[in-house]
């Protein structure tokens, strides 16, 4: 009985303190704003793979900044005319024939994507959330994407720019609460 005591008590002091740490993301900003004024800084392409381009990906992300619908975003000219800026590094670009193995919903979807044959897409970038104003970071990751789909090299790289786009802008900016 006292170890089930115990137990249950620190359960309830893991909880309390997952509860009560910061956001890992920048809702806080989007909740205190209309408007989020976003400037896209640097963008570069370190991944060694000539047909993934850091001017292309940089153009999907502020699609996906105009198109996104739970967060009011504007696109500054001018970093002086912005909140925050957005840089990225793109670090690593993957094309495979045939798809990894990557399902752990338990054994039959493990044979049903072991048994599937698709192709992949995978990509990671390392993004910086900057304030305008005082230079300070708000949010830095790495943020990784991947598709599963029929789609030739060619055809994977737009797609896999729009998914990494919109899980960059919901892993750093959330929504509003």
């Amino acid at each position: 009985m006292k170890r089930l005591v115990i137990g249950i008590a620190a359960v309830l002091f893991y909880q309390t303190a997952v509860l009560a740490a910061p956001s890992a993301d920048l809702a806080y900003l989007v909740n205190n704003k209309d408007t989020i004024k976003v400037y896209l800084d640097g963008f570069t392409n370190e991944s060694g793979q000539d047909h993934v381009q850091a001017d292309a990906f940089k153009k999907a992300v502020e699609k996906a900044i105009v198109n996104r619908k739970a967060v009011k975003f504007e696109i500054a000219s001018a970093p002086e005319a912005s909140d925050v800026r957005i840089s990225c590094v793109i670090r690593k670009y993957l094309y495979s024939k045939n798809d990894p193995v990557t399902s752990c919903g338990g054994p039959l979807l493990l044979a049903l994507d072991a048994a599937t044959t698709e192709n992949y897409v995978e990509m990671t970038a390392d993004f910086t959330v900057t304030d305008s104003r005082t230079g300070a970071i708000l949010w830095k990751d790495s943020v990784k994407s991947f598709l599963k789909d029929k789609m030739t090299p060619e055809e994977s790289v737009p797609l896999v720019y729009e998914k990494l786009s919109r899980d960059f802008l919901w892993r750093s900016f959330g929504k509003k609460k």
